[in-house]
C-alpha cells in the first residue's frame, strides 16, 4: 500500500524556559494535552477572539445547567532550576458571570490521578490579569502543570501567554502530535483518509513505527524517519466502514526505548449508521419528494460562491430581512414574488408571525413553525462582526441562490457554518453545504438543527434531519439535498430526464400509457422502481421494441398486485440510451 509523507519542518525550541501564547493553529499545541473530566461536551480548544497577544488565545466555555467544568490542559514536562515560575494571563469572557480556576502540578506523568493543587480562585474580570507561582519547592524535579477550569453555570474563561520552566527533552520520545479524523458521524460506505502528524521530540534521528487502526476491523502500519525535531504528516490507504457501530480509530508511534509513554497515542471514536438517500412524497395530491447527493438520481454538489458578486440581505442575531425576488417561484403549488429571510438559517414564502423570530427549530411539518417553509440549516445562529452573512443572486432565466456565510449556533465561538439554497425556474430546490463544523460537537453536523420544508398551513412536509435524527442524515460537506415538485401523473424534474423519445401520460387513475418513440427497432429494456430503488415491474426484457410501441401500466408489480401509494421511476435502456420518467400512484 502506498504511503504519502508530506513536508517535513523543523521545530526547535531554544531558550532558559517555554513561552505558548497559541499563536498555532494546532491545538492542544504539541506535546501539550486536554483532558475532559466532566462527561460534557466542552472542552479547551483554541480562539482567535478574546486573546492577549494576537492571533489567538486558549478557551473554555460552560457545559451548561447543573455540571460543573472539569477541564484540564495540560503543559509539557518541565524541569524545574532555581528561580523559574510558572505562569499565565487570564480573563472571564463575560463580567456578569464569575469564572473558577485552579493550578495543579504534578512530579510523575499528565495522567490526572498524578497532579496536586497549587492553588484556586475565581475572577469576573474581562481584562486581562496575570497569575504567577514559585517554583523554589520543587527545584531539580520534572513537573507538568495543568489550568483547570472549574467553573458551575458560569460562561467561559481565555487563558494567554504562559511561561514556564524549560521542557525537559529526553533521549528518545516521538509522539502522534495530531490526528485528521473523518466526521463523528459517518454513513454506512463513506470512505475517508486517515493521516496523522508525528513529532520527533528528542535530539536525535529516529526510525518510527506509526500504526492506524480500527480496533477489530482495519490495521496498517508504516515506517518513517524523522530528524532531531521534526514533523512530518502520514497519510494512510482511505478506508470505508460498511457495518453501522460505534468505532474507534488508534494512531499509535511504537518506538523501542520512547521515554514518555503518554504522548504515543490519540484515539478517537466516530458512529457509522445506515442511511436512505430518498424520501417522500408527503403529500398524494401535490407535494415533494427528495433524493440527496448520495443517490443515483440526486444532485452533485456545486456551491456557487456569491459573497463577493451577490446581494447583501443582512447578518446578526435573530433577525428577518424582507427580499422581492426577480421573478416569482412557484411553492407547493402557490407563486410568491417575495421572500422572508431568518437570521437563524430559514427562507420562508409567507410574512412572520410579529415579534417571533423562530429562532429555535421545530420540527416539519408544524403549523407553529414559519409559513410555507424552506429550512436548510434552521438553528439558533449568529455571526460575528462583518464576517459573516446572507447574500442573494439571480443567475438568469433558471436560477436563485441564497447563502448563509460563516455563521454559528448560538452558544459556540466559532462562525463557520456556510450553506445556500438554490431555486430552479422548475420549481426545484436544492440545499447545499460547504461547512457544517460549528467547533462544538453538540452542533456539528446539524445536531441541533432542521432540514427539510412544509407548506403555509404547516400541516404538510417533508424533514430530512431534526436534531441529529435519523443520524444517517447528519450533514456533511459536499452535501446537497434536492426536494423535487410532484402532481399525480408525470413529471419532470432537474435530473430526471424526460427524453422526447420517451411519453409517459396518466390516462386514467393509477393508469398510465408509456409510448416508445424509437427511431429504428431496437433491442429495450423497461423497469418500473419504487422510491427505495427497488424493481416492482419488468417490460420487454431484452427483445426488439418497434417504433411507436404503447404499453400500458396499471399501478401493479410482477405478481398482479397493486403497489402502494407513492412515486416510481420508469427507466427505458434502448441502445447506448437511457430514459427516465416520473409516476405517482395516489390510491
Amino acid at each position: 500500500m502506498c504511503r504519502l509523507l508530506l513536508t517535513i519542518f523543523s521545530g526547535v525550541a531554544l531558550g532558559l524556559g517555554f513561552e505558548q501564547s497559541f499563536s498555532d493553529s494546532l491545538f492542544p499545541p504539541s506535546n501539550w494535552s486536554v483532558v475532559n473530566l466532566d462527561s460534557g461536551v466542552r472542552k479547551w480548544q483554541r480562539l482567535e477572539i478574546g486573546y492577549r497577544s494576537e492571533p489567538g488565545c486558549a478557551y473554555c466555555g460552560w457545559e451548561g445547567y447543573y455540571r460543573r467544568n472539569n477541564d484540564w490542559l495540560i503543559t509539557p514536562r518541565c524541569s524545574v532550576r532555581a528561580g523559574d515560575r510558572f505562569a499565565f494571563w487570564y480573563r472571564a469572557q463575560d463580567e456578569r458571570y464569575y469564572e473558577s480556576l485552579e493550578v495543579w502540578i504534578s512530579r510523575n506523568s499528565p495522567r490526572v490521578g498524578d497532579f496536586e493543587l497549587l492553588a484556586g480562585w475565581g475572577t469576573n474580570s474581562v481584562f486581562y490579569q496575570r497569575q504567577e507561582f514559585d517554583l523554589a519547592s520543587y527545584v531539580g524535579q520534572k513537573v507538568f502543570f495543568a489550568i483547570v477550569y472549574r467553573s458551575l453555570n458560569q460562561y467561559g474563561v481565555m487563558i494567554d501567554d504562559v511561561e514556564g520552566p524549560e521542557v525537559w527533552r529526553p533521549a528518545h520520545d516521538v509522539a502522534i502530535a495530531a490526528i485528521t479524523a473523518p466526521a463523528r458521524n459517518l454513513r454506512v460506505g463513506s470512505s475517508f483518509t486517515p493521516s496523522c502528524w508525528v513529532k520527533n521530540l528528542a535530539g536525535s534521528s529516529e526510525l518510527v513505527p506509526v500504526g492506524f487502526s480500527i480496533p477489530g476491523l482495519w490495521n496498517d502500519d508504516t515506517l518513517i524517519t524523522l530528524g532531531s525535531f521534526d514533523s512530518a504528516r502520514v497519510v494512510f490507504p482511505p478506508v470505508a466502514v460498511w457495518l453501522p457501530d460505534t468505532y474507534q480509530i488508534v494512531f499509535a508511534t511504537r518506538l523501542a526505548g520512547d521515554q514518555c509513554w503518554w504522548n504515543d497515542t490519540l484515539i478517537q471514536e466516530f458512529v457509522v449508521s445506515p442511511f436512505c438517500s430518498r424520501g417522500g412524497p408527503d403529500s398524494v395530491n401535490y407535494g415533494y419528494c427528495w433524493f440527496d447527493s448520495d443517490d443515483p438520481l440526486g444532485p452533485e454538489f456545486n456551491w456557487l460562491e456569491i459573497s463577493s458578486s451577490g446581494n447583501p440581505i443582512g447578518r446578526g442575531d435573530d433577525t428577518i430581512y424582507q427580499v422581492n425576488l426577480s421573478r416569482p417561484f412557484n411553492f407547493y403549488g402557490q407563486d410568491y414574488s417575495m421572500c422572508w429571510v431568518s437570521t437563524n438559517g430559514w427562507l420562508a414564502f409567507g410574512p412572520p408571525r410579529p415579534g417571533n423570530s423562530a429562532d429555535s427549530n421545530l420540527s416539519i411539518p408544524n403549523p407553529a413553525a414559519p409559513h410555507s417553509l424552506l429550512a436548510p440549516f434552521w438553528e439558533d445562529l449568529w455571526t460575528r462582526g462583518n464576517e459573516g452573512g446572507i447574500w442573494w443572486q439571480d443567475f438568469g432565466d433558471t436560477l436563485l441562490v441564497f447563502e448563509w456565510g460563516n455563521w454559528g449556533s448560538k452558544g459556540t465561538e466559532i462562525c463557520s457554518l456556510s450553506f445556500q439554497v438554490q431555486l430552479f425556474r422548475s420549481g426545484a430546490i436544492e440545499f447545499q453545504y460547504a461547512n457544517i463544523d460549528a467547533g462544538d460537537i453538540r452542533f456539528n453536523q446539524g445536531m441541533s438543527a432542521t432540514v427539510g420544508i412544509q407548506d403555509r398551513s404547516g400541516r404538510v412536509g417533508i424533514q430530512y434531519l431534526y436534531n441529529g435524527l435519523p443520524p444517517g442524515n447528519l450533514l456533511s460537506p459536499g452535501r446537497a439535498i434536492r426536494f423535487i415538485p410532484f402532481r399525480t401523473g408525470i413529471e419532470e424534474g432537474p435530473g430526471l430526464f424526460l427524453d422526447t423519445e420517451l411519453l409517459v401520460v396518466p390516462v386514467s387513475r393509477n393508469r398510465f400509457l408509456i409510448r416508445l418513440f424509437s427511431g429504428e427497432p431496437s433491442r429495450a429494456e423497461l423497469v418500473i422502481y419504487d422510491a427505495a430503488g427497488r424493481a416492482v415491474r419488468r417490460f420487454f426484457e431484452g427483445r426488439v421494441a418497434l417504433p411507436g410501441l404503447n404499453l400500458f401500466w396499471d399501478g401493479t408489480d410482477e405478481s398482479g398486485c397493486a403497489v402502494r401509494s407513492g412515486v416510481y421511476f420508469i427507466k427505458v435502456l434502448t441502445g447506448n440510451k437511457q430514459m427516465i420518467a416520473k409516476a405517482v400512484i395516489a390510491r
